[in-house]
């Protein structure tokens, strides 16, 4: 069953642990995503981020994507991740906004953009403040280790700002494949 976000986050709480993500941008991935959470009973996030363009087009795979959510005997929630523009309007339940590496002020403007469209298709909104190492695909685009914590103030400050139903914030998490092993500080 396509599932929001919130309700996701929401059961993760209730049951004190982590919701699994899981980038799917082949049928393969979103196959095993939504396979494996379903043998747990368990609810899952199945994402697609803009990066993948490459290997199967958005408009491809997200329509499937959206089909085995609703098929599903589990909560789904479908996201676009990793957005960096707003112009998909395929059912997705949710969808991450990447701006943190804009001015603050500008981030904001981004992320109250997506906050505004996402609410007219009743889709909720996970954005990001602070900076993570790394990148995607690429091993260590951008290793710096000495400015990984989001600042909790000004997170709290982008939280309030937005509206968002979602923070990604730093604990030292680095994307990707990394070098040296990430110094975790929940």
């Amino acid at each position: 069953m396509l599932a929001s976000l919130s309700s996701v986050l929401a059961w993760a709480e209730e049951n004190g642990c982590a919701a699994a993500a899981f980038d799917t941008p082949n049928l393969e991935l979103l196959l095993a995503a939504i396979g494996a959470a379903e043998h747990r009973g368990e609810p899952v996030i199945i994402q697609h981020a803009q990066l993948h363009e490459e290997e199967t087009s958005i408009d491809v795979i997200g329509p499937i994507m959206v089909a085995r959510a609703e098929a599903s005997r589990v909560p789904v929630c479908v996201m676009l991740d990793h957005g960096e523009d707003m112009d998909y309007d395929l059912g997705f339940s949710a969808v991450m906004i990447d701006g943190p590496q804009l001015p603050y002020e500008e981030n904001v403007a981004l992320t109250l953009g997506a906050v505004e469209l996402a609410r007219e298709y009743g889709a909720d909104v996970e954005a990001e403040i602070g900076f993570t190492t790394g990148h995607e695909g690429l091993e260590n685009a951008d290793d710096d280790r000495e400015n990984v914590y989001t600042d909790p103030d000004e997170a709290a400050r982008f939280v309030a700002d937005t509206g968002i139903d979602a923070l990604a914030a730093s604990v030292g998490t680095v994307r990707g494949f990394y070098r040296a092993a990430p110094n975790l500080d929940f």
